[in-house]
């Protein structure tokens, strides 16, 4: 409870913040293009991997490179339980050179249909090994909670479902009323018949600090095949 009102209270004042703001605010204009895969091995497990290709400095400079495996199992048909591996080449405050990092996360997600709409929220543990290497881990470590809420609807007699989601990244400890990025997605889902879905979207990223914020718009398409 103390989590959700703390992610319904950001939400709130985060415009009133971003409106105050008087210092510099960095913006960039990013993509992003995906491709991964998802088989069931088991009853309700399945296992899934994706790679993903990301453009920064309005789409002029190669920013992010990242791969991911991990597994999700649905003990009930309304929760998901997911745990990930990533790891990530990232360029690093524009410069033309790149940072690597491991991230481990586990997640829990649980959705409710009404009518046409299909609600989620989600809430993910994300340790990241910040500046790492394949061979050794680095002394930058970060433990994050992500808080996601989002809400799709179902349009009758059509393939496409618009989708829309707010997720707030707060650190472990909540220690005070401190968020570091609220991310929100603007995004249409496809299912391609037998073979897969395709995700389309528009994304920003907001950092939630007076010292030099950053707002990112990001462009993305995303195609999932399932077996």
């Amino acid at each position: 409870m103390r989590v959700f009102i703390f992610f319904v209270a950001v939400l709130l004042i985060s415009p009133v913040l971003a409106q105050a703001q008087n210092v510099k605010v960095i913006r960039d204009l990013r993509s992003r293009t995906s491709i991964g895969a998802e088989k069931e091995i088991f009853n309700n497990l399945e296992l899934f991997g994706n790679v993903e290709f990301g453009l920064e400095q309005d789409l002029e400079k190669i920013g992010k490179i990242h791969g991911e495996i991990g597994t999700n199992y649905s003990p009930f048909k309304f929760l998901a339980i997911e745990a990930s591996y990533r790891y990530t080449k990232n360029r690093k405050n524009y410069k033309d050179e790149y940072k690597y990092n491991h991230t481990y996360a586990i997640a829990m997600e649980a959705d409710y249909k009404f009518d046409r709409f299909k609600t989620s929220y989600r809430i993910q543990y994300q340790n990241v090994d910040d500046e790492a290497n394949w061979f050794a881990s680095s002394d930058k470590t970060n433990n994050l909670v992500r808080n996601r809420v989002k809400l799709k609807y179902n349009i009758k007699g059509f393939k496409i479902e618009p989708y829309i989601s707010t997720e707030l990244y707060t650190p472990w400890d909540f220690a005070g009323l401190y968020a570091s990025k609220l991310k929100t997605y603007i995004g249409c889902e496809y299912k391609v018949k037998e073979v897969g879905v395709l995700k389309v979207y528009y994304r920003n990223d907001k950092e939630l600090t007076q010292f030099l914020p950053y707002s990112y718009h990001t462009l993305g398409i995303d195609f999932t095949f399932k077996f």
